[in-house]
């Protein structure tokens, strides 16, 4: 970087203040005066959060201000900001764009607050900042032969009906306080849990702060966002955290990751965090590849149904091929149709059997129970009419015996590559199959949890019977109710 007059640091941090205290007024005023200057940048920002965006710029230069002295820092930041501009198709030439823009607006919104000498220091600054981001487009991309581009397209097709249930996962957020420009931290410390604790210069992505740090990172895509390899948990200081670029959401939004999972190569760290690395070996990589909804695991609490079907092995033997397949397919149709009604999510088919989920949008422990027994209640509802028409077209009957529990149970994708599937598994899983197995014994056409009866509303259901059961599996008698669920 050649000698040239240094900024006063105090002037800067005064200057940045006033501009802070008008963020919102100022960061819409600031893009207005980039588009003008130069039409063609807009079609970068269209999905893009102003106000945030502008809260990025200050903070990148209140880091920039304090990093004057500290030459290595200044220009490892802002030579990464040049690379990523120049990746995104920004010519270096408008670089500087941003800098007349940011002038502008300080005339047009802080006055006189914005003397001539804060004006040169400003300039001074971004001076120095066009030049290392000049530096950095300019330079040769460091590849190693982990980073490769087996990537899927971004438009990737993904399961609509799980989308209607988890596609609020990359929707939900959570609430943290963003650091003022006057609070970013001179270094911030990074620890890798199980690898290192590492410091870096603010403003750094994760992913430069690993290659900087010899952590050998996954980067399939070579750190433009076009996959989740890089990808890590991010298990404390979440808030130090810049929030995710348009790219980061982008995919975030198509995997279904949730606030905590932050793509290393667009996250930019302002303060300490602790993380773990989700991709290490090839096997990793694969499953990360993978572009389908749901494979962000979580865990919740929500309710499972399992159906037991009765008498079918001796009419699958004395029926035709078709015949068996058109009844239980006239057979989950209804099923289907109960668990839908109430807001379930029909996890699988197992031979002649149905395992569905509900609470998966995140409803009330209440709802969700009330919305399991009522799509109980419906499926028992109905199958009298499928028998009459086995009767009458196929001969034989099927009686249906239902188990469901609620409780905690750990959500997401599970299989190989070529064919992975959204599922639950957990005790409330396995007891909710139990209780399936246990309608044979207790004659029952319905047995639900305790769990369940307990956050049912009273006048929603009656108890015919209990029973304590011995559940394989179990160390103890799990309580079970035969119920009558009340419209």
């Amino acid at each position: 970087m050649p000698d040239r007059r240094t900024p006063d640091n105090q002037r800067l941090s005064r200057l940045l203040t006033h501009v802070e205290a008008q963020q919102q007024a100022f960061a819409g005023r600031l893009y207005a005066r980039l588009f003008e200057r130069a039409p063609d940048v807009e079609r970068w920002f269209r999905e893009t959060g102003m106000d945030m965006q502008g809260r990025m710029v200050i903070q990148a230069l209140a880091f920039g201000a304090r990093s004057l002295d500290a030459r290595d820092d200044f220009e490892a930041v802002f030579g990464d900001l040049g690379r990523r501009h120049a990746a995104y198709g920004v010519e270096p030439a408008l670089f500087p764009l941003i800098g007349a823009a940011f002038a502008d607006t300080c005339r047009e919104i802080l006055g006189k607050d914005f003397d001539p000498e804060s004006e040169r220091d400003l300039a001074d600054l971004f001076e120095r900042i066009e030049a290392a981001m000049r530096a950095g487009a300019e330079a040769p991309r460091a590849r190693t032969d982990r980073f490769k581009t087996r990537t899927r397209p971004a438009d990737a097709p993904c399961d609509p009906y799980l989308e209607r249930f988890i596609g609020h996962r990359a929707r939900r957020s959570k609430i943290v306080a963003l650091s003022s420009a006057d609070a970013v931290a001179e270094r911030v410390r990074i620890d890798y849990l199980g690898e290192k604790s590492v410091t870096a210069p603010p403003m750094q992505t994760i992913l430069e702060t690993s290659c900087a740090n010899g952590i050998a990172h996954v980067s399939e895509c070579g750190g433009r966002a076009r996959c989740s390899t890089c990808r890590v948990m991010v298990v404390d200081g979440l808030e130090n955290c810049m929030p995710r670029n348009t790219l980061e959401e982008r995919l975030a939004s198509r995997k279904g990751f949730y606030p905590e999972i932050r793509l290393a190569c667009q996250t930019r760290v302002l303060g300490d965090v602790t993380l773990k690395r989700l991709v290490r070996d090839e096997t990793d990589i694969e499953m990360a590849l993978a572009d389908s909804l749901g494979d962000a695991g979580e865990e919740i609490m929500g309710a499972v149904l399992f159906t037991d079907l009765w008498g079918f092995t001796g009419f699958a033997e004395s029926h035709l091929p078709y015949d068996v397949i058109h009844a239980l397919n006239l057979l989950f149709g209804r099923l289907g149709r109960a668990v839908d009604e109430h807001d379930g999510y029909v996890d699988k088919y197992i031979g002649d059997n149905l395992m569905a989920l509900f609470g998966l949008r995140g409803e009330s422990p209440e709802e969700t129970c009330r919305n399991a027994v009522r799509a109980a209640r419906d499926m028992l509802a109905g199958l009298p009419a499928i028998n009459r028409y086995l009767a009458d077209y196929l001969g034989g009957e099927f009686r249906l015996g239902i188990g469901i529990a609620y409780g905690p149970m750990v959500t997401g994708e599970l299989g190989f590559p070529l064919k992975r599937q959204f599922t639950a598994i957990g005790d409330t899983v396995n007891v909710a199959a139990r209780l399936e197995s246990s309608t044979r014994d207790t004659q029952a056409d319905l047995l639900v949890s305790d769990s369940v009866v307990q956050h049912l509303p009273r006048d929603a259901f009656e108890i015919v019977r209990s029973h304590e059961l011995a559940l394989k599996g179990k160390s103890g008698a799990v309580l079970a109710h035969e119920i009558v669920v009340r419209d």
